[in-house]
């Protein structure tokens, strides 16, 4: 199999053309076997015929050595949901490319909610390096939008309006077609930075307004992209 060298530009989550995003996690048994599957999945993608409404796919690959998260941008929900219904070259359990003992959560569809950028980093120019990833379960659509403004006006009061957070660059908050699972999908310059906003800021804040049934993943990196050539 050849690996792919060059890992590609990240995504621009909030474009303007992306209706659905498609989230799914495979984690390996072992950390060991991470890479391998990373590249697996990424081998995949870029030989995969790119269906019509597909306009990115990025892979990402968690600091704890474990998982990989594929994040695909798509125009139209209609158009993924008839990828996804398409047959068998959809199945997301392809990706695992036959390793084994690979345990796969998803496909499943979010749509971009709300974004929240810091205003510590001021320099476009500055690219995340670090994407701390957390699911929140949430018994439909009017709950979940009403637990993430809780969790904004509370943010807003223990770290301040303007969200000057060191290393803080944009929290993306999504939420799944049935409106019971909330994903935050943040953007840091590092792990170090995300790490301290963690312990002054989150963890208070989520104490007040509740988890919601967190599943929180580990920090992701970004491992590589596979975009469409007119892109």
């Amino acid at each position: 199999m050849t690996v792919l060298s060059d890992p590609g530009p990240l995504p621009v989550l909030d474009r303007a053309d992306v209706e659905s995003v498609l989230v799914t996690i495979l984690v390996a048994r072992e950390p060991s076997h991470q890479r391998a599957l990373a590249q697996a999945v990424t081998y995949f993608l870029s030989k995969a015929d790119r269906p019509d409404g597909l306009l990115s796919v990025t892979c990402y690959t968690s600091t704890d050595g474990r998982s990989v998260l594929t994040y695909a941008q798509w125009t139209s929900d209609s158009a993924l949901r008839a990828w996804l219904d398409s047959g068998p070259g959809a199945d997301s359990s392809i990706l695992a490319g036959g390793l084994p003992d690979v345990q796969i959560t998803g496909p499943t569809r979010y749509r971009l909610e709300q974004v929240v950028r810091g205003s510590a980093v001021t320099d476009p120019e500055v690219a995340p390096a670090c994407f701390p990833v957390a699911f929140f379960e949430m018994s439909d659509a009017d709950e979940a939008r009403k637990w993430i403004g809780n969790l904004l006006d509370a943010e807003g009061e223990t770290g301040g309006q303007a969200r000057s957070y060191p290393g803080g660059i944009a929290a993306n908050f999504h939420l799944s077609e049935e409106g019971t699972s909330v994903m935050i999908f943040s953007e840091w310059v590092s792990e170090k930075h995300f790490a301290d906003h963690l312990s002054e800021v989150v963890e208070p804040v989520l104490d007040e307004v509740g988890g919601g049934g967190t599943n929180a993943s580990p920090t992701y990196r970004h491992h590589r992209s596979v975009l469409r050539a007119d892109n």
